[in-house]
């Protein structure tokens, strides 16, 4: 399986992507809500738990509204149910212009924790697979969704706590700050494991006099992201968040 971590990067064009609450719009106006039958706990910790994605986005004038789903709490997305998802369909099913199939994903962190307001979650169901609403946001028509442009942070809000332990590895791109790993993607690479991670630098075309590495943690690592946060993405997927 595979992981992910926190990138910092300087010098990088950020994309503020504003929370809001979106009216009127999105699966839960479209689409009736299920009753939750499938649970999953993570007693053992989230790194390397499988999960999925699914992003929706709607266009309002010159403005991308968007939907964040994400199957954790339900299911670690099967293989055999998410190659049957259509996107298309789904676009279509709740009017979006676009559905975006994010994943399967892996978490590099140990434990995530929720330390501020988040969104009320709704639960939706598409072929077999309960999603819940994690976050809306919303950009500008004329800057690229997030995960398009690789190496190109977004900024988000949320207020959450990412949990690395002691004796783990930690993923990092540096360029002046320093970013960390949060999740690994096997959208692109679908043989991607988290052990290949630690050389995952050698197969990245990093920007000039930017580095990844990896090392082991000497003791706990809790990331702290409030407010305004910066994340991005590598052209395999992985997601980084970026810690100053």
């Amino acid at each position: 399986m595979k992981a992910r971590g926190i990138a910092e990067a300087t010098a990088v064009a950020a994309e503020a992507l504003l929370l809001s609450s979106i009216s009127g719009t999105g699966f839960a106006d479209r689409i009736a809500a299920v009753e939750k039958t499938q649970s999953i706990q993570h007693a053992e910790g989230w790194r390397d738990l499988r999960y999925g994605e699914v992003i929706a986005v709607w266009r309002r004038g010159t403005r991308h509204y968007m939907e964040f789903h994400n199957t954790m709490g339900s299911d670690e997305l099967p293989q055999e149910l998410r190659e049957k998802l259509d996107a298309e369909a789904m676009a279509e099913e709740c009017g979006a212009e676009t559905v975006r199939l994010n994943g399967p994903r892996y978490w590099a962190i140990n434990r995530l924790e929720h330390l501020g307001e988040t969104v009320a979650p709704e639960l939706v169901g598409f072929g077999g697979i309960q999603i819940d609403l994690r976050a809306v946001g919303e950009s500008s028509v004329f800057n690229a969704p997030i995960g398009d442009e690789p190496y190109k942070a977004k900024v988000v809000n949320r207020d959450t706590a990412f949990h690395f332990h002691a004796a783990q590895m930690l993923y990092e791109l540096t360029t002046g700050n320093a970013e960390v790993f949060r999740t690994h993607s096997q959208t692109v690479d679908p043989e991607l494991m988290i052990e290949d991670l630690e050389h995952l630098g050698d197969r990245l075309q990093l920007p000039r006099e930017w580095t990844y590495t990896a090392r082991t943690l000497v003791q706990d690592s809790p990331q702290v992201a409030s407010g305004e946060t910066r994340i991005l993405n590598d052209e395999l997927g992985h997601t980084y968040q970026i810690i100053r």
